[in-house]
């Protein structure tokens, strides 16, 4: 997952509260064959994932995700999907306290829908 996951992230950047990432997952990635077989969607795992990976780029520092918080998802993300992240970071001892707003960039009239707000702690 973790590879996959890493592939698909087309930018990742800095930003005066954290850092902003985009990401496209393929449709010919493996996870999409059992998840789900007619109808695949991005699963929630790998979008929590994507956050930490984005994290990893920005900052040039390997992170394990310690504990995701809260998360609620909106909307589905399918294949092919473009999603970009807004990350707020709040650094401490025990690692980065984020708090990501994932937006999807493939909606129809082109405006960006809310997929998932997640608070995730990475070390």
């Amino acid at each position: 997952m973790r590879n996959e996951v890493a592939r698909s992230m087309l930018s990742a950047e800095a930003t005066d509260s954290g850092f902003s990432a985009e990401f496209q997952f393929a449709p010919d990635l493996g996870v999409f064959a059992g998840h789900f077989p007619s109808h695949p969607l991005v699963p929630g795992v790998y979008l929590i994932e994507a956050v930490r990976c984005a994290a990893e780029s920005v900052f040039d520092r390997t992170f394990r995700i310690v504990f995701v918080t809260q998360t609620k998802f909106s909307r589905p993300v399918a294949p092919g999907d473009r999603v970009r992240f807004d990350v707020k970071v709040a650094s401490g001892d025990d690692g980065l306290e984020c708090r990501a707003t994932i937006l999807g960039a493939d909606t129809p009239g082109g405006g960006a829908e809310l997929v998932s707000k997640t608070r995730l702690r990475l070390h």
